[in-house]
């Protein structure tokens, strides 16, 4: 599809009338606004030009711009070109493109793609792989390697460490390019293990977790009273944060609940996650019920909208990520609890808190994993190292030890 100088600028004016229209931030407005003006500079006649020509272009006249941000900021102003409207998901036309990527590494792409799909992973999850994928094919074709057989161990190791042997890349980022090789083991369309060879040439990374926090027994305390009790928290921010508290759900599942989620009469919450797409039941505690319903009969605005947690002014829109997070801090200011800035905070936390709340009652883990809608019980064991309740059990009396200086203590 291509694209001129004038039709961009009409793209421009009907993407920022259609931000005013939707209620979209302010900033979001303010980032297509400056990104589509600097996008005018890279046309240099009336001719059409593609959009990989725009991206490429664009790239040229802005080097110190994150291409990531520039693929995903181009490939959504390409999907409101095709349809009129901005993509809901993460969408990239780019690293799919045989003009970037040689036939060989295309094809790769694309039949991981396909493969993905056919096993109904999540698209955002898609989209991640492949871009880091296409990242991954285009640093060998910078170097002039465009197939497979000739992609050797250094020229891998290169693009993970620096001259010092220290990382540059991330661990994350190495499982995407692995899933993305992984998902072509077995196709005749390349040399017979020419795959494997490359997957054997990324370094051994070792995932490094964060320290899981969790709340203590007093903020719990107080975060409940603050949640129940008559405090400056709005109806709609007590329901949330009781959600979020007592089911520890993702903030994301949470604002994607709709009026017909919750089923007063059968006292049941209907949850789709946006994480996995797998749907579950959770059974309607009474305090979140009651909760719910005095935001809906007492607070809710009027509105078409069907989503149950609605923003507080004009236009009554669904909330976003960015309103959740600011929910979860008005909750713990409110509670005074965790007021120093290097404390986590946001609804992860309640989450953190249930998971080694339950663990230390006993629970098993794929109990805990369904409970938090985890697709499989590796996600849970992360909470195993916060859980202290067994922990404890696991340490070593020092009384075993003799008591000599040197056993015990440093020189």
């Amino acid at each position: 599809m291509n694209i001129n100088k004038y039709r961009l600028t009409e793209i421009h004016e009907q993407i920022v009338m259609y931000l005013n229209t939707n209620g979209f931030s302010k900033t979001t407005i303010h980032t297509y606004d400056c990104f589509l003006r600097n996008c005018y500079y890279c046309f240099l006649s009336p001719l059409k030009i593609s959009y990989e020509d725009l991206l490429h272009k664009y790239l040229q006249l802005n080097p110190n711009c994150k291409k990531a941000k520039v693929i995903s900021m181009l490939g959504r102003i390409q999907y409101f070109d095709i349809n009129n409207e901005l993509p809901t998901k993460h969408n990239s036309f780019f690293i799919q493109n045989e003009n970037i990527l040689s036939s060989e590494f295309q094809m790769i792409i694309d039949n991981y793609i396909r493969v993905r799909r056919n096993n109904g992973i999540k698209e955002s999850t898609i989209w991640t792989e492949s871009v880091s994928g296409g990242t991954f094919f285009a640093y060998f074709q910078n170097r002039g390697i465009y197939t497979l057989s000739d992609i050797n161990e250094s020229d891998v190791l290169d693009l993970f460490l620096n001259e010092d042997g220290v990382l540059k890349l991330t661990y994350s980022y190495m499982k995407s390019v692995r899933s993305v090789l992984k998902a072509n083991i077995g196709s005749d369309k390349f040399q017979p293990n020419s795959i494997q060879l490359v997957i054997s040439y990324l370094p051994a990374l070792k995932q490094i977790r964060k320290n899981i926090q969790y709340l203590t027994v007093n903020e719990i305390k107080a975060i409940n009273l603050v949640l129940i009790g008559n405090t400056n928290l709005s109806k709609r921010d007590k329901a949330i944060g009781l959600l979020a508290l007592k089911y520890g759900l993702r903030s994301s599942d949470i604002i994607n609940l709709s009026l017909f989620s919750v089923d007063l009469d059968k006292e049941i919450i209907n949850v789709y996650q946006q994480k996995t797409g797998d749907p579950y039941t959770l059974k309607l505690i009474p305090i979140v019920g009651n909760a719910i319903y005095d935001y809906v009969t007492e607070e809710r605005p009027k509105s078409k909208e069907t989503t149950l947690f609605l923003r507080k002014t004009p236009p009554y829109k669904a909330l976003d990520s960015k309103s959740a997070y600011s929910i979860s801090i008005a909750i713990i200011n409110e509670s005074k609890v965790r007021t120093e800035g290097i404390n986590r905070k946001g609804f992860h936390l309640f989450r953190h808190n249930l998971a080694t709340h339950l663990l230390s009652e006993g629970i098993k883990i794929p109990i805990i994993s369904s409970i938090l809608g985890h697709t499989s019980p590796n996600s849970t064991e992360k909470y195993l190292s916060s859980d202290f309740v067994h922990l404890r059990k696991c340490s070593l009396d020092v009384s075993i030890f003799s008591k000599e200086k040197e056993v015990l203590y440093e020189h």
